[in-house]
C-alpha cells in the first residue's frame, strides 16, 4: 500500500493520480531531500575524475593561451584590451587563480590586428612562462568554476523539479563526452551553457512567484550569463520574453501587472549592472594614463579618443557588411551604453559568427563554403551526442509535448525547452559553423534535461517496462561514451565513431590542436637528430614550437622551387577532406605512418602540385606584417602566386587590396575580378561585386580595401 502522504518530486503535495503512480521505495529514497546532496557530490566527483583522466594529455586548445594571458591582464591590471572577443567572466576567474609565481605577465606593446595580438599572447604563454605548469593551474581553476556552475544548475533544477529529476539530469550531463572535454578548458562555451540554462530556470521561477529572492537570483544568473560570452545576449532576449509572458498572463489587475513589469525591468537592469561590474564600471578598456601613453597611429584612433585594441573600434564596426549592425553599434559606442571592450567583441562576433567568415565546412561529407548551411548544427548534434542520450531526449520531449508530466513541471520545463529551441534557431540562422559543437554546447543542458525527464518519468511508471527501457538507453549511452579516452574527439556510431568523424566534419569539434604534446613526443623520438625535415600541417604556433624545441622546416627555405615535400609531415585530419584550393589529396589517399587521434604523421616524399604557390605565402605574410611592411615585395609575390596557381582567390583578393592602397583602381579591379571568378558562391562574391562596382564609379577615391575574411 502507498502512503497517502506521498509528495511530488517537486516537493509539493501529490495529486491522487500521482499518488497512485508513486515510485517504489528505492526511487523514493533517491528522490528524498536527505539523499540528494550526497548523491550529487558523488556524481560530480565521478564526472570530474573521468574528465581529468581522459583529458590529461590534452594541450591547450588553440585559443586558451589567448584567454589565459588576457585573464591575467584583466585580474592584475584592470586592463581589457586583450581578447575583447569574449566578455571577462572566465578570463577574470582564471587570472585570479594564476599568481605571479606561476605566470609572469609581460608589459604591453602596441598591437596591430589579431595576428599580432596572438603572437604577443603566445609569446607570453609559451616562451616567457612554463606552459605545462600554467596549464595545470588553469585546469584546476576551470574545474572549480564549472563545478560551481554545475551546482548552481542543480540548485535551479531542484527548485523546479525536485531531487530525483535533478540527479537524473546532472548524471546524464556528466556522462556526455563533450561536457567532459570542456570541463577543464579555459573557454567560454561551457560556462555560458550552464549559466544560460540556470538563468532560464530561475527566471521562470521568479516570473511566476514574483518573490524578491527569486527575482534577485534570476537577475544574478542572467548577469553572469552576459559576462560569460556574447551569445548570452540571446539568453537575455529570451528572459525578456519570459518576463513578458509572466506579466501578461499573471493574475491581478492593471496596477499589479504594472508593478510586476517594474520588477521584471529591475531583473534586467540588475543583470545589466552585473555585466558592467565585470568591466569595473568603466567604458574604456584601459586606464586614462595607459590610453594617453599609446601611440595613436597604432589603432587608428583619433587623438581625442585613444584606444588600446589591436584594431580601432571604428574600423571594427566598418568591417561589418550590414548597415543595421553598423548603425546599432555606432549608437551604442556614442551613448556608452555598454563597455567599449564588450562592444568591440560584439562587432567581432557579428562579423565572424553572424555575417560569416571564409570557411570550408563538411556535413556528412558534403562540402559547404562560406555560409553555414541551416541544418549544420542539428547535424553536428546528431553526430556528437551519444545515440542513447539522443533517444532519451527525444522520449522526454514527446512525453512533455503529450503533457505526461506533473503540472508543477510544465512552466519551468517549457522555459528550459523553449530556451533550447530559441538558441538552436539562432545558431541555424547564423554562420558560426567553424566552431562545430563548441557553439552548440548550450544545447547540452537542454538535451540532458529532456533525457532526465524521460528517466524520471520511467522510474516512477507502472508497469515497470519503461524503467527497463530507460535503463537500457542509459547503458547504451555509457557504453558509447565512457570508453573514449579523448572525449573532445568523440563522434557517435552514426558517423563511424572518433576514428571516422573526419570524413563527415571539419570544424573545431574534430580537433582544436590539443594533440601538440604527442606531436612533440613523436618529433623527439623520430625526427630530432636524424637530419630529416619536419613540416607542420597540423597547426602549432611558432612560439609553442620553439618552446617545445621543435624545428619545423620553412617552405621558403627549401632549396630550389619544387613541388615535392620530403621528410616528416604532421597533418591535421581537418585539413585532408577535399578543398577548392590547396587540397591535400596525396595525404587523403595515403595511409599515415602514425596516428594520434586526428593528428596524422606521414613519412616520405609527397608531391603537392600547388606547393610552389604556398611557398610564397610565408614571404607574403612577412611583407604584409605590421613589423616589417614591404608592399612592393608582397605585391610581387602575390602576382607570382596568381601565375603559378590562379585558383588561389585569396592571393587575388589581397593583391586587389594592395593595388587599391596605392590608388591603382584599374589594376585593383582586375585583381578583384580574378578573386571573384575563382571564389565559391556566397558573401565574398557579393562583397567583391560591390567593391568592383564602387571602383568603377566616379567616387572610386572614397573606396577602402576590403577586410580580409581569412583574418577573422
Amino acid at each position: 500500500m502507498v502512503s497517502t502522504s506521498a509528495t511530488t518530486s517537486a516537493g509539493g503535495p501529490a495529486t491522487a493520480a500521482e499518488t497512485a503512480a508513486a515510485p517504489p521505495r528505492l526511487a523514493r529514497w533517491v528522490s528524498s531531500r536527505a539523499a540528494f546532496w550526497p548523491i550529487l557530490v558523488v556524481f560530480l566527483l565521478l564526472g570530474f575524475t573521468r574528465a581529468w583522466v581522459s583529458t590529461r594529455l590534452d594541450g591547450f586548445t588553440v585559443d586558451e593561451a589567448w584567454h589565459v594571458v588576457a585573464g591575467a591582464s584583466y585580474a592584475r591590471r584592470g586592463d581589457y584590451r586583450l581578447n575583447p572577443e569574449h566578455p571577462p567572466l572566465v578570463k577574470l576567474w582564471v587570472g585570479q587563480m594564476l599568481p605571479e609565481s606561476v605566470f609572469q605577465l609581460p608589459p604591453f606593446r602596441p598591437l596591430a590586428d589579431k595576428a599580432d595580438e596572438r603572437d604577443f599572447t603566445d609569446d607570453a604563454a609559451y616562451l616567457k612562462n612554463d606552459v605545462e605548469r600554467v596549464q595545470h593551474h588553469v585546469r584546476l581553476a576551470m574545474f572549480g568554476l564549472n563545478g560551481l556552475l554545475l551546482l548552481a544548475l542543480a540548485f535551479a533544477l531542484r527548485r523546479s523539479f525536485g531531487p530525483g529529476p535533478t540527479l537524473a539530469v546532472i548524471g546524464l550531463l556528466l556522462l556526455d563526452p563533450t561536457l567532459a572535454a570542456h570541463l577543464p578548458v579555459a573557454l567560454t562555451d561551457l560556462p555560458v551553457a550552464l549559466l544560460a540554462a540556470t538563468a532560464a530556470l530561475l527566471a521562470a521561477q521568479g516570473f511566476r512567484s514574483w518573490k524578491p529572492l527569486d527575482l534577485a537570483l534570476a537577475s544574478l544568473a542572467l548577469g553572469l550569463t552576459l559576462a560569460a560570452k556574447h551569445s548570452g545576449v540571446v539568453a537575455g532576449l529570451f528572459v525578456l520574453g519570459l518576463a513578458g509572458v509572466g506579466v501578461v498572463f499573471s493574475s491581478g489587475g492593471a496596477a499589479l501587472k504594472a508593478r510586476r513589469a517594474g520588477l521584471a525591468a529591475a531583473v534586467l537592469f540588475g543583470a545589466y549592472l552585473t555585466l558592467w561590474g565585470f568591466y569595473s564600471f568603466r567604458f574604456a578598456e584601459a586606464s586614462p594614463d595607459e590610453l594617453r601613453a599609446l601611440p595613436v597611429a597604432v589603432a587608428g584612433s583619433s587623438p581625442g579618443d585613444p584606444e588600446a585594441f589591436n584594431r580601432s573600434m571604428g574600423d571594427k564596426i566598418a568591417d561589418l557588411r550590414s548597415p543595421r549592425h553598423r548603425a546599432v553599434l555606432e549608437l551604442a559606442v556614442q551613448t556608452h551604453v555598454l563597455p567599449r571592450a564588450y562592444l568591440w567583441g560584439l562587432a567581432d562576433i557579428l562579423r565572424a559568427g553572424v555575417e560569416g567568415r571564409q570557411e570550408v565546412l563538411y556535413v556528412f561529407g558534403t562540402r559547404y563554403e562560406e555560409d553555414t548551411p541551416w541544418f549544420f548544427f542539428p547535424a553536428v548534434l546528431a553526430a556528437k551526442l551519444p545515440l542513447g542520450l539522443s533517444a532519451l531526449a527525444l522520449a522526454g520531449v514527446v512525453l512533455f509535448a503529450r503533457r505526461r508530466v506533473p503540472e508543477a513541471w510544465r512552466w519551468p520545463g517549457l522555459a528550459l525547452l523553449g530556451w533550447g529551441a530559441v538558441f538552436l534557431v539562432t545558431l541555424m540562422r547564423g554562420n558560426s559553423g567553424y566552431a562545430g559543437i563548441r557553439h552548440a554546447v548550450p544545447m547540452l543542458p537542454v538535451v540532458a534535461f529532456a533525457g532526465g525527464l524521460a528517466v524520471a518519468l520511467a522510474w516512477r511508471a507502472r508497469p515497470r517496462w519503461p524503467a527497463f527501457a530507460a535503463a537500457g538507453l542509459v547503458a547504451a549511452f555509457a557504453r558509447s561514451a565512457l570508453p573514449v579516452v579523448r572525449p573532445w574527439e568523440y563522434y557517435n556510431e552514426l558517423v563511424g565513431g572518433p576514428d571516422e568523424g573526419w570524413r563527415s566534419f571539419t570544424d573545431d569539434g574534430l580537433d582544436n590542436s590539443q594533440r601538440r604534446r604527442e606531436l612533440a613526443w613523436y618529433y623527439d623520438a623520430h625526427v630530432r637528430g636524424t637530419g630529416k625535415r619536419a613540416y607542420d600541417y597540423y597547426g602549432i604556433s611558432h612560439e609553442e614550437a620553439h618552446a617545445r624545441g621543435i624545428d619545423f622546416h620553412s617552405l621558403e627555405d627549401d632549396t630550389g622551387d619544387s613541388d615535392v615535400l620530403s621528410g616528416t609531415v604532421f597533418v591535421n585530419a581537418r585539413e585532408i577532406t577535399p578543398r577548392r584550393t590547396y587540397d591535400l589529396t596525396v595525404f587523403r589517399e595515403t595511409a599515415p605512418s602514425a596516428r594520434f587521434g586526428n593528428l596524422l604523421v606521414f613519412e616520405g616524399e609527397y608531391r603537392l602540385p600547388w606547393l610552389r604557390a604556398q611557398r610564397r605565402w610565408t614571404g607574403i605574410w612577412e611583407a604584409l606584417s605590421h613589423h616589417s611592411p614591404d608592399p612592393a615585395r608582397a605585391e610581387r609575390l602575390l602576382r607570382e602566386v596568381m601565375e603559378i596557381y590562379p585558383e588561389d582567390y585569396h592571393a587575388a583578393f589581397a593583391l586587389g587590396n594592395l593595388r587599391l592602397e596605392r590608388d591603382d583602381y584599374p589594376a585593383a579591379v582586375a585583381a578583384y575580378r580574378s578573386a571573384r571568378d575563382h571564389s565559391p558562391p556566397g558573401a565574398l562574391v557579393a562583397a567583391l561585386d560591390e567593391q568592383i562596382a564602387a571602383l568603377e564609379s566616379p567616387n572610386a577615391s572614397a573606396v577602402r580595401p576590403l577586410r580580409d575574411p581569412w583574418l577573422e
